[in-house]
């Protein structure tokens, strides 16, 4: 599903009255059915609701008109307050308007000073429902005076709101801390959701989020400039085909897992696990010789290989020629979990990644082995995923934490492109970035995820996803890296709904990896 920002939903709306032919006072009337069908569906018994409908002077309160008309031909009185007043109400707001204004029985009222605002502030006490039409995708300041009282009179209220396209007080573009917005129950958004309504906290003002047609057609929004997009069940199902009946091992890929230095050997099992839960053939994990006994216990599923190494634990520059040699009979390199970062884990991956011939899943230290010469990456010929933390995305990119994590769409997505590789950031909301610019926001995930080996658990899920797709197709690719990154979540999802945000460790979100997948295939 596409995110469209303020200026992409102008010009999609100017098109479709331009080229398709559908007048701006359609679209509103549209707009407003819509939000009451959800309200009909969402509420049971709504003609005996008490209702208060908030309206702005732009179009987001010709919204307000319109619910309000629709409201009133179902046998319900709304109550309407224009805030601001009337006066300079223009085009298919004021049509609206007035069309209300004609009906006669629709309490109209206008709110323009202090005595007005006190009269509102006693009404919303007695609203079972408040229509929140004041502030749409125009908003580029910080909502204050008159409306922003308006907005904590909303807040105050003990009634259930629902935001008409976006929460008044919140930013359509991005998202932003602000002192006053609306907290919403529900949100109905138009045509596409906004970046405002996903990103950061935005949940908190939103509520249940609906996005709903007004007659725009899916041409008009699928289109390569439209580079920010929201991750749906919908969008990976594809991925999940059942299996042929003569199929064997073989077909399903085989994976190697580079790394569990001393102490560390956790970290390629969890991997490997994740891999072959998620659906690999085969996968083998290779650590440093001193450790490969240690590494051989307890999950009897996965192969072990002994690299070069020393007593202490660590990787020697010569495990790359036996890593090459490995790879001749595998599909899929991930390497990284548990690696180390020792001089001579860098000078490994320096080596290694232009000689590679198999695609490559980069996580955890190979990417910090990596941040002391990020051109490495434009000698790389194979397909490569990056599954950076917004610190060693940071590093990647040499800049602050804070600053990864207040612009994590642009930096993924420019990454991505000069490097000519797809990047996954993690955290909330992780971002899946391809070469082509396009950038996919992930919904599913929550804080229960933050412990030890979540990530590992990641790029196992994306080793065996991508050893069995075309290689040579970038599609294909972008849909194994998006069905990894929703299918993770998802799996931690589930363990959290099962056990507790508290207590879910990576072997929970391993074991959730199957219900998820049998979730997407049925939803």
């Amino acid at each position: 599903m596409k995110l469209l920002t303020s200026a992409q939903m102008r010009e999609v709306d100017r098109r479709t009255t331009t080229e398709i032919g559908i007048p701006g006072t359609t679209l509103m009337e549209n707009a407003g059915i819509a939000v009451v069908q959800v309200l009909e569906e969402e509420f049971d018994k709504l003609d005996s609701f008490h209702i208060g409908v908030i309206c702005g002077r732009g179009n987001n309160g010709g919204d307000g008109f319109v619910i309000a008309r629709h409201l009133f031909l179902r046998g319900i009185t709304p109550h309407v307050y224009v805030i601001g007043g009337a006066d300079g109400i223009t085009g298919d707001a004021r049509v609206n308007l007035e069309i209300i204004r004609n009906y006669r029985d629709i309490p109209i009222a206008e709110v323009t000073a202090s005595d007005d605002l006190e009269s509102l502030r006693q009404d919303l006490q007695s609203f079972h429902l408040v229509v929140d039409a004041l502030l749409g995708t125009g908003l580029n300041q910080p909502a204050e005076g008159l409306q922003a009282d308006v907005i904590r009179a909303v807040n105050d209220s003990p009634a259930t709101v629902v935001a008409v396209d976006l929460p008044s007080g919140l930013f359509a573009d991005e998202y932003r801390p602000v002192e006053t917005a609306v907290f919403a129950d529900l949100t109905v958004t138009f045509t596409a959701p906004k970046p405002g309504l996903i990103l950061g906290d935005a949940g908190v003002y939103t509520g249940d989020l609906y996005t709903v047609s007004i007659g725009t057609p899916d041409f008009l929004l699928d289109v390569p400039e439209h580079a920010l997009n929201l991750l749906s069940a919908d969008d990976v199902r594809g991925f999940f085909l059942p299996r042929k009946k003569d199929t064997h091992k073989g077909n399903f890929g085989h994976i190697l897992v580079v790394g569990g230095g001393r102490g560390k050997t956790g970290a390629v099992k969890l991997a490997g696990l994740a891999a072959l839960r998620s659906g690999a053939g085969l996968v083998t994990i290779a650590v440093p010789a001193a450790l490969a006994a240690v590494a051989a216990g307890d999950v009897p599923e996965l192969m072990v290989e002994a690299l070069p190494g020393g007593d202490d634990g660590c990787f020697s520059p010569a495990a790359a020629g036996r890593i090459l040699e490995l790879l001749k009979t595998r599909d899929v390199l991930v390497i990284g979990p548990g690696l180390g970062c020792q001089p001579d884990s860098v000078a490994l991956i320096r080596d290694l990644l232009p000689q590679l011939e198999v695609p490559v899943i980069l996580d955890a230290d190979a990417l910090n082995c990596l941040a002391e010469d990020p051109e490495l990456l434009k000698r790389i010929q194979v397909s490569a995923v990056l599954t950076p933390h917004p610190g060693e995305m940071a590093r990647l990119v040499a800049r602050r934490t804070g600053e990864v994590q207040e612009n994590r769409e642009m930096i993924a997505q420019d990454f991505a492109r000069k490097y000519g590789h797809y990047l996954i950031l993690k955290g909330h909301r992780t971002v899946a970035a391809d070469p082509d610019g396009q950038v996919w926001i992930n919904p599913t995930g929550n804080p229960g995820m933050a412990t030890a080996g979540s990530g590992d658990v990641l790029s196992g899920i994306l080793g065996a996803f991508c050893a069995r797709i075309n290689h040579q197709n970038p599609e294909a690719w972008a849909l194994a890296c998006n069905a990894a990154v929703y299918v993770h979540g998802l799996a931690g999802d589930l363990a959290t709904e099962k056990l507790s945000e508290e207590s879910v460790i990576a072997r929970d979100i391993v074991r959730f990896i199957c219900p998820a997948i049998r979730r997407i295939r049925e939803s």
